[in-house]
């Protein structure tokens, strides 16, 4: 049967109560009403019943023993033989058999104890079939039996000894306790309306009533034949289903053994896949904290701190709950797939020893209904053979009665012959009337059995166990409340195929149903507001004094001539013509003083020491520090201010006492003035604060790149595990979840609960009531045959007397005359 057949015979309802219906008419209700036995006396009876049939197979089953072949036995869930402390098996080819009608379920390291004692067994056979002491299921059945051959033999003896009265006392016919015996017909004649033709009636009318009866009867046999026949072909049916049920649930779990191992080992190359997750996260939180930490003075001055730290929790609150699915299915993986493979083979093991003793249960059942079917259709023909000797009985009454009656009203030479088959009719019917009350009982006690049967299967659901075993209990139990099998076959336990199959499914549907795109669009939104934030770092009015100061500069390099009346100008023979545009240029100025500017050697003018000027960067110096050396020029002596009285200039340390020329650089003295040193030192404010802001820019740029760069990788990698689970379920883990789904859908199982209520309608709904339809008509069968043999007796006599009217004017001329002992009947013909 296809896995869609069996889901449409189970309700997709998974462990719900389910009270067994009980199917009752008014008849079975008759029944139930004359019974009114309680619960627990069913449940006695039940447990006696089992012991019995225990006791009497232990014989032939060998169910006493113990040790069973290892194929066969108790196992635990690790497929492990349980071992007793009374345990004589050896463990390794014989093994603790499971339970049974004999011995409880064995318990790891504990004796094992049997269901029942000795003593129960020794008062068990008393307590089934003795029918003299109260309180006995016996007792309760027989004694509507026993009461039945009590009142068929009373009958038996009644028209047997009124046989032997009417032939023994034809000589006291005349004395009035004999003459209810007499065969002759009374002299003073009857009222034929009133004592002959209404008797004519009623003996016609139950005559008809005894062929209903018998009929009746026959149609119940036939009925409960065929209601018997039903059950056990709805039975056979539905074992046959359970089979299939059983071999679906077995290909599924053939296919977990297959496809385990290559699931797990796909499994091992996503989980390899997916190790990014442990640190992707933490690379792009490592890059914005280190934005954060390392320019938080450039955030604050570009304002995108709040950006930043909208990032961090852009990433806390949109990616990581991503990245956290991704390590989740990666975990779930490992837990369910790779290091559970093991756990999960053994598991699929054990569920095909199971499946395989489930089978077995299922067979023996299917031999013992196939015996039961037999026994039904070799008893069928006796009952039928019975009922139709009673039926042949009942016409040959019925038919005599009939013709007597006919002769009565169709006068000929031999009338009176034929009106005395009435007598066959009286001996017919007492021989029907005691075989009705006999089958009647008997199939009353029978009927009562039926229904106390009914009752007792439905106490079997509340526990299997102690009837099929353990495992079979289970399952029967499980199945009854509406639950999976995958359950009784160990699938469902933790770190199992079923609960594997949740989980795996549960985190794959999170990987799968997240949108990378959306998830990162915000912290996208935020790190890029912070790289706008730093390109938009304005450096115009720190560049603007700069490149004032040159301008200033440039003007003062005009001349190099001395005026006396005028201040010595700047030495500087070129001006750095900046670009705020071109970072290259003021973050390397040496590179553009030497290429752009034509620049070499050393400059025309001296430094503060009165040493030389290089324009080639020295050493490592920064931009600041060479801007600062080029430009930290030396002062003008200008002389003293009379000859006789100087002012004095010096060079470098060696002091001068004589003025030296103005045009010369000094480093110190009364004459020795500094006219460039305002412009300098604003080119150096400038220059510095312009490439502070530069460098901040620069930086903040580098780390948000950084950032950005980390989340892009992030973002793919998110993008590639969407895409590994999404094709999962077309590789070998797809494979094996399938199968587990399937094994699931297969393992609705309620419909044995169905095909129990169907089996159960048929034999205690129908059966019963054909059970009852026979006793009841038996019984009435009975009673009209009494009723109609004594009427057929009364009848043989008044039909051969004369009637009243014709036979007083005779009384009248003979008043006197004596009568002999024959009586009149024997002269006088009423129809003459």
């Amino acid at each position: 049967m296809s896995t869609k057949s069996w889901a449409n015979l189970a309700q997709t309802s998974s462990e719900i109560e389910v009270p067994v219906p009980h199917f009752t008419s008014k008849l079975t209700r008759l029944v139930e009403s004359i019974r009114s036995l309680d619960t627990a006396f069913y449940k006695d009876v039940m447990k006696a019943m089992s012991l019995y049939h225990c006791e009497r197979d232990s014989r032939k089953a060998g169910n006493m023993a113990r040790c069973v072949d290892v194929s066969v036995a108790f196992k635990d869930s690790t497929n492990s033989c349980v071992k007793p402390s009374d345990s004589t098996c050896d463990h390794t080819t014989k093994c603790e058999r499971d339970s049974n009608c004999y011995w409880l379920k064995p318990e790891e390291g504990k004796p094992r104890e049997r269901r029942y004692t000795d003593e129960e067994s020794d008062k068990n056979s008393d307590f089934l079939f003795s029918i003299s002491a109260s309180g006995t299921y016996g007792g309760t059945v027989a004694i509507y039996t026993l009461y039945g051959f009590i009142i068929a033999l009373c009958t038996l003896f009644l028209w047997f000894g009124f046989f032997l009265g009417r032939c023994c006392c034809s000589c006291a016919w005349e004395n009035w306790l004999c003459r209810v015996c007499s065969p002759e017909p009374r002299r003073a004649g009857y009222n034929i309306q009133l004592e002959v033709k209404v008797p004519i009636y009623a003996h016609n009318f139950f005559s008809l009533a005894m062929l209903i009866c018998i009929i009746f009867a026959h149609i119940g046999n036939n009925k409960l034949t065929e209601s018997w026949l039903n059950t056990t072909k709805q039975s056979l049916v539905g074992l046959g289903h359970v089979k299939d049920f059983l071999n679906d649930m077995a290909k599924p779990v053939e296919k977990l053994l297959e496809a385990t191992p290559d699931a797990s080992y796909e499994a091992e190359n996503i989980i390899e896949r997916e190790k990014y997750a442990l640190w992707g996260l933490d690379s792009v939180e490592d890059a914005i904290i280190n934005l954060y930490v390392g320019e938080k003075a450039g955030l604050n001055e570009a304002g995108a701190m709040e950006n930043v730290n909208a990032s961090l929790s852009q990433l806390a609150s949109s990616v990581a709950p991503l990245v956290s699915d991704v390590l989740g299915l990666r975990s779930t993986l490992n837990e369910t797939l790779t290091s559970n493979k093991d756990n999960l083979l053994l598991s699929a093991t054990v569920a095909m020893e199971r499946l395989k003793r489930v089978n077995t249960t299922v067979g023996q059942f299917e031999e013992n209904i196939l015996y039961a079917d037999s026994m039904i259709r070799t008893a069928a023909p006796y009952r039928w053979t019975i009922l139709l000797t009673l039926f042949i009985a009942t016409l040959v009454s019925v038919f005599s009665g009939i013709v007597g009656v006919i002769a009565y009203f169709t006068p000929f030479a031999f009338d009176d012959y034929l009106i005395s088959l009435l007598n066959l009719t009286f001996f017919l019917s007492g021989f029907i009337c005691s075989a009705g009350l006999v089958l009647g009982s008997v199939t009353f006690s029978a009927t009562l059995f039926a229904g106390d049967a009914c009752k007792m299967i439905d106490l079997t659901t509340a526990d299997f166990e102690p009837y099929v075993g353990s495992f079979a209990g289970e399952v029967a139990g499980l199945c009854f409340s509406g639950g999976n099998f995958t359950k009784s076959l160990n699938l469902e336990e933790d770190n199992g195929y079923v609960q594997s199959r949740r989980l795996i499914d549960h985190a794959v549907g999170k990987v799968t149903g997240f949108d990378e795109q959306i998830a990162f669009s915000s912290l996208d939104a935020e790190t890029t507001a912070v790289e706008t934030a730093a390109v938009g770092l304005t450096i115009s009015a720190e560049f603007g004094t700069l490149t004032t100061s040159l301008l200033s500069m440039s003007d003062l390099v005009s001349s190099n001539d001395y005026d006396s009346t005028a201040k010595y100008n700047c030495p500087f023979d070129f001006a750095l013509d900046f670009d705020s545009t071109a970072p290259l240029e003021l973050l390397e100025p040496w590179e553009y003083a030497t290429s752009d500017g034509g620049k070499s050697g050393n400059t025309g003018w001296k430094e503060m020491k009165f040493d030389e000027i290089p324009y080639a960067r020295q050493g490592s110096e920064s931009a600041e520090d060479y801007i600062a050396r080029i430009f930290g020029v030396a002062g003008r002596c200008t002389g003293g201010a009379d000859e006789a009285h100087p002012k004095l200039c010096w060079q470098g340390w060696k002091r001068n006492v004589i003025p030296v020329d103005p045009v010369e650089f000094c480093t110190g003295g009364e004459g020795c003035e500094y006219p460039c040193q305002v412009v300098t030192r604003n080119i150096r404010k400038g220059f510095n604060e312009t490439v502070r802001i530069i460098r901040v820019r620069d930086a903040l740029e580098a780390r948000v790149a950084a950032a950005k760069v980390e989340a892009g990788k992030l973002k793919g990698n998110l993008t590639s595990s969407r895409a590994d689970a999404a094709s999962m379920e077309g590789g070998n883990v797809g494979e094996l979840l399938g199968e587990v789904r399937r094994l699931e859908c297969n393992g609705q199982c309620l419909f044995v609960r169905e095909l129990y209520n169907n089996v159960k309608k048929e034999m205690c709904l129908n059966a019963t009531d054909a059970m009852s339809f026979i006793w009841l008509s038996l019984v009435v069968l009975a009673g009209l045959s009494a009723l109609n043999g004594s009427l057929a007796l009364l009848l043989v006599v008044r039909m051969r007397g004369e009637s009243k009217v014709d036979i007083e004017p005779v009384f009248e001329e003979d008043e006197d005359e004596e009568i002999d002992g024959k009586g009149i009947g024997g002269d006088v013909d009423l129809y003459a």
